[in-house]
């Protein structure tokens, strides 16, 4: 293997992945998400139809990081549904 330079991971933002159950993408640092562990704590857990279990973001996070994005990079369709959605749900 090629000697890559010092300090080439941390220049990486995102790693892409592939595995038997599918691509993982994994992220170093998230727009909104200043705590990656406290997202942990409050992202939801499910699985896979194959059975594989996974954790995704939860609402509230999502729609921290559509907010913190610059505005030609918002889905305002998506920054919507989920203040609706939280809303309904008595979050805010």
């Amino acid at each position: 293997m090629a000697q890559l330079p010092a300090g080439w991971l941390e220049r990486q933002m995102v790693f892409c992945l592939t595995s038997p159950c599918g691509p993982i993408d994994i992220f170093r640092v998230v727009r909104g998400l200043p705590d990656g562990h406290a997202a942990a704590q409050r992202a939801f857990r499910s699985q896979t139809a194959a059975g594989v279990h996974y954790r995704g973001l939860s609402d509230e996070d999502m729609l921290a990081c559509q907010l913190a994005l610059d505005e030609h990079e918002r889905k305002p369709e998506r920054i919507r549904f989920l203040s609706d959605l939280l809303k309904r749900n008595g979050h805010q």
